[in-house]
């Protein structure tokens, strides 16, 4: 769970990488079987059915890569880009929605003085490797701001507080992982609900970003940006901005 004296964040879709790996394993297989079998009685024919397993390795080999520096290196930049977005000042009561192994939470509880950071999940273990709040705990004792973190088991579409009880609301790369457009429709809802009328809602996102945009337009968002792309695990991610009016309280999402 520790590496050294760091805090220790995993590694992103982790299901990808076996199912690419095991590709790239049978592909690789494959090759040396045809070579074997076939090149002495047929080497044309070897040769060009080697070439385009070789050109599909790469393909497959691409997502691993960019999985892998996006976890160990790109979500660290990124993680910033988002909280510079948000600007935090340092007295806020800030929620993190999926919050993993805690990179963004932590990154937030770092900027907070007299505020507090608040990770929910519900650690699914597809989504980051080794993901539970002990290890997002146990990064919060390695970063020094465990006095400023807590961590809750919680389902993004049904979440355990109050209207209007957040200052900022923050997640990265979390959203898209909800099955269906039905249900991170309803997380959307839960997010409004209880964020506080003027405050700020960031989320860091691939695929699905078109919908949270069009979400906060629906439902008269103030200040709605779309911010990107960078492309942290060779996918476009895309930082969705919106801020709660003040007229249109928690009457409309209870």
């Amino acid at each position: 769970m520790k590496r050294g004296f760091r805090a220790y964040y995993g590694i992103d879709a982790p299901h990808i990488l076996k199912i690419c790996g095991f590709l790239v394993m049978i592909l690789i297989c494959a090759m040396f079987f045809i070579m074997y079998w076939l090149y002495t009685a047929y080497p044309l024919v070897t040769s060009f059915i080697v070439l385009s397993l070789c050109i599909a390795t790469i393909f497959i080999l691409y997502p691993i890569c960019t999985i892998l520096i996006g976890s160990f290196f790109l979500k660290y930049r990124d993680r910033d880009w988002l909280l510079d977005v948000v600007d935090i000042k340092g007295d806020e009561h800030i929620l993190d929605v999926g919050c993993g192994r805690g990179l963004l939470l932590m990154g937030a509880a770092r900027r907070l003085k007299t505020g507090k950071a608040i990770g929910i999940d519900i650690w699914c273990a597809d989504d980051q490797t080794s993901n539970n709040p002990e290890a997002t705990l146990h990064n919060a004792e390695i970063e020094g701001v465990r006095d400023k973190v807590e961590v809750t088991t919680a389902d993004a579409q049904s979440m355990p507080f109050d209207s209007s009880s957040f200052d900022t609301i923050i997640s990265s790369w979390a959203l898209h992982n909800i099955s269906s457009k039905k249900e991170r429709q309803k997380a959307l809802s839960e997010i409004a609900r209880v964020v506080k009328p003027g405050g700020i809602i960031a989320i860091m996102d691939i695929e699905t970003c078109d919908e949270y945009e069009t979400f906060f337009k629906q439902h008269r968002f103030e200040k709605i940006m779309r911010i990107g792309p960078r492309y942290t695990f060779g996918t476009p991610t895309y930082i969705i901005k919106a801020v709660k009016p003040k007229v249109i309280d928690a009457a409309r999402f209870q």
